[in-house]
Order: C-alpha cells, then structure tokens, then sequence
C-alpha cells in the first residue's frame, strides 16, 4: 500500500496499521500534507495549515509508537477542526474578514491533543456559521471534492470536504440546526450531533448556545464510535442492543412531499430494509412543523449572535449584516413565539421517545444542490429538531446508484442516549451495505 492512499481509508483501519507498525504518524501526516498541498487550492476546503507543527507532532507520536507507547488508539491520527474552534495559537476567523490568535485550546481541542491527535489545520466555514451553502464571501466557495460543481453543504462545509478530499482522518465542525449533518450527507460521509452537552463547547463560538453541539465527520459509524470510546470513554455494544429489538418510527407529521427524487428512493429503500427486520411504530409529533421550527431557530440563532458578537461591522458581509440586524431588531413577541415553537417542538419529540428508540428521517430534502442555483431554504427542515430537543442525532449515507449524489438518514434518540444510538447506527449503516 502506497502512503497517499493511507487519508482515504477509514479511522479504524488507519489506526490498526499504526498500532502494528505497518504504516508511520509522519508518513500518514506527510500524506495528508501533500494532498493538501495539490488540491486544497482547488478544494478550499481548509483556510490555516500547520505543516511544521504537524508533522512535529508526528513525530513525537512515532517515537512513542517505537517505545510502545502510545498515548491511545488515536495516537498520530491527523484531524481537522472547524474555523470557529479555538486552537492555541492558531488564527481563528469563524468565517468572517477578521482573525484572531486564540490563546488556548478549545475543550474537545484539549482532549484531542491528550490523545496524541496531530492537529493538521482550520477548516473553512460559512460566515459566522449562519448559511449552509459552503460559500464564504471572505474565503471562497467550498467544492464538493466528489461532485465538483456541485454544494458541499454547510456551514461545516470545509470540515467535511476535508474528509472526502483525504486532506485528513476525521475532522470537527459544529452543528446548531445541522450544520455536521447537513455537509455530510452532501459528501457522502457520516455526521454526528451528540446531546446537547456532552461534549463541552467551551472555547467554541458560540451561535445559540441551547442549541450548539460540536461533533464528528468521518467516513463511517465504526469511525465515530472509535472517535468517541476514545475521546469520552463511551462504551458501544451492539450485543447488547439488537436491531431485532429497536423500536422506530417515522413522524406521522413528516411529509415526503418535500422530497427530492434522488432522496425518496433511497430512503424509502432504507426503510424497506429496516421494516424487513422490525416493523415500524407509529410516531405523533402534533405541534413540529418543520418549516416553522427551522426559521424559529434561526431567528433566535441571529438575535443572540447579534448581542454578543463584537467583531467591527466590516467583518461581516452585507448579507450577514442584515441577518444580525433582523435578530437584533426582532420584538419580544417574536422571539417569544419562537422559543415557544422550540419548546414545543422538543416537548413533542422527548415524549414520543417514550414510544420508540429511535426516528428515522431523511438528513435534508434534497442532495447537493447546483451551486449555480440558488440556495434552498429548507435544507435544516429535518435536522433542526434533534438541536431543539438536546437529542443525538446522526447522518448515515444511503445506498444510491453508483453514479447518483449521495443521500443521508438520519437516525435521532433521546437525549444522552448517545452510545445507544451509535450501536444502532451501525447495524443499520451494516444493513444499508447489505441491501
């Protein structure tokens, strides 16, 4: 095996080959470091790299695999994070005309360095993390490295294609309406929103705080469950947890209407396919209405930026302007109706968990859309709801024709269920494989 091909290949397998030996950190690292350097001009998907460091970090990371020594089974395992999260003394922009040198490390950061991750860059980001069309107005649009010409999703976008472009192992983005599984499905990857808390997002920036996550983008659940045993501790049984036993549903409000084609047939194939192993359950969700809570979001997501940001108003673009102006401006009564429509929305789906285990709906309405085109609207219309309710939500790709964009699932449970969740992923992303 040749060392260009070792970013291409899943978490799991790339750390088996460093733990025997057959492959290095330096030269796992150095492999990243040059194909950033031949297509991220193109790619865009990282706006800071640090080869010196990196590959300083490998190095130390091989010494200690020479020693036995490891610090973990993440040791020397090349990452990325997102343009809104801290890293010591790395530029931060969160996407806009201004940098920052930030003077410490975020929390995930931190745990990722204990573990002996090598830090490889900053992924580039829609401004202010308030879009989700992967186009930055102050460092350019983000390729969908598999279908070039086509959105890479958002606003994690350039965390994600740094994963499809082998720039890296795995990267971090931040999610507060679907902003990890959204770029995700788009690139054919899977995103993970944890519940709300628990991961800590100190030393993120903040876009509405009773929403915001930080999660995973990898090529696989096997990925985020390594990820995550290794980072928290978490322990993931599948034995423990059949899918023959998995109570789920779809929400009887969930309308496929919306659907794009190329996102219909593969869901409802993936339905097809868990129905074959156990039956679904009838889901009541009364006061979700997709549309309704999305913009609620994202209202209260703009009027609290817009009261705590303090950039200067030319770091942002005149777009982003009037967004925070609309927050900033909006009455009481409104924000009152949208916190309610949360409330009500997160009501809804903790008491139907109750129920079932776990909801099942497609990650967006459509697949990556034209970038020429103008950008949809309700590409959050399904993962806002797992935001609102605190719940851990994930992206899975659906099987789609060889030639076809890719679609995602995504699975939801409640909230700190997390490892449950994972376990069931996998057998559901292992019964996609099979169908």
């Amino acid at each position: 095996m040749t060392a260009d091909v070792l970013p291409t290949l899943p978490l799991t397998e790339v750390s088996e080959l460093l733990i025997q030996r057959k492959a290095s950190p330096v030269e796992l690292t150095q492999a990243c470091l040059d194909r950033i350097e031949s297509a991220n001009g193109q790619v865009n998907a990282l706006v800071f790299v640090d080869p010196e460091t990196a590959i300083a970090q490998a190095a130390e990371a091989q010494q200690r695999y020479a020693l036995r020594q490891p610090l973990g089974l993440l040791d020397g395992l090349p990452i990325v994070v997102k343009d809104n999260i801290a890293v010591s003394g790395w530029p931060m922009t969160n996407g806009l005309a201004v940098q920052h040198t930030s003077s410490a490390d975020a929390d995930i950061v931190s745990r990722l360095r204990r573990q002996g991750v090598v830090m490889l860059g900053s992924a580039n980001m829609d401004e202010g993390a308030l879009a989700a069309a992967g186009v930055n107005p102050h460092h350019g649009r983000i390729m969908n490295p598999d279908f070039p010409g086509y959105a890479s999703g958002g606003s994690s976008s350039g965390s994600a294609a740094a994963v499809a472009a082998g720039f890296c192992c795995a990267a971090l983005g931040t999610d507060t309406l679907g902003s990890v599984r959204l770029p995700a499905a788009y690139c054919g990857l899977v995103g993970f929103k944890p519940s709300h808390g628990r991961l800590s997002t100190t030393g993120i920036i903040s876009l509405l705080p009773e929403l915001d996550a930080v999660g995973p983008i990898t090529r696989s659940v096997a990925d985020v469950v390594y990820l995550m045993t290794q980072l928290e501790g978490w322990t993931v049984s599948v034995e423990q947890l059949p899918l023959g036993h998995l109570r789920w549903g779809v929400p009887d409000s969930f309308s496929g209407e919306e659907l794009d084609v190329d996102v219909q047939v593969p869901f409802e194939s993936a339905l097809a396919g868990l129905s074959a192993v156990v039956r679904p359950q009838p889901v009541a969700l009364r006061h979700w209405d997709p549309g309704t809570l999305r913009r609620s979001g994202l209202l209260l997501a703009e009027h609290h930026a817009a009261c705590h940001w303090t950039d200067p108003a030319s770091a942002y673009s005149a777009r982003l302007r009037s967004m925070l102006q609309y927050g900033r401006e909006a009455s009481a009564d409104r924000l009152a109706r949208a916190q309610s429509c949360v409330r009500e929305s997160k009501s809804d789906l903790l008491a139907s968990f109750t129920e079932v285990d776990v909801i099942l709906m497609p990650t967006t309405p459509q697949t990556a859309f034209d970038s020429d085109t103008a950008v949809p609207v309700n590409q959050a219309d399904y993962t806002a709801l797992a935001n609102a309710a605190g719940c851990p939500s994930i992206s899975i790709p659906c099987l789609t024709p060889a030639a076809g964009r890719p679609a995602g699932l995504q699975l939801m449970s409640a909230p700190g269920s997390d490892e449950k969740l994972l376990a069931w992923a996998l057998q559901v992303e292992r019964l996609l494989a099979d169908c």
